[in-house]
Parts: structure tokens; C-alpha cells; sequence
């Protein structure tokens, strides 16, 4: 089991990083859909960490 950690330690930080790209888009893609306006053309909260 130490052999597999050993060869492929660089897997670890990448999977960690692909994570939080991961995770930081689909915020951003949430927070593009929050921001459209209304069918009354108003927006009903404050901001996207409100809602």
C-alpha cells in the first residue's frame, strides 16, 4: 500500500486543487444565475450571500 502513495504523491494535491476549481466555478456559475433579473425586472435579495 506505501508503494501506490509513494510513486503517486502528487496525486493527492492535484485531485485537491481540481476540487476547489471545481467548487469555485460552479459558485460563479450560481452566482451569474442569482443575478438575473426577475420576470418584474427586479432582483429580490440584497446579494448572492444573502439569498
Amino acid at each position: 500500500m506505501n508503494i501506490l502513495f509513494s510513486q503517486n504523491s502528487h496525486l493527492p494535491v492535484l485531485d485537491i486543487l481540481l476540487l476547489l476549481f471545481g467548487l469555485y466555478v460552479r459558485y460563479i456559475i450560481g452566482r451569474r444565475r442569482f443575478n438575473r433579473r426577475g420576470i418584474a425586472g427586479i432582483q429580490g435579495f440584497k446579494s448572492y450571500g444573502y439569498a
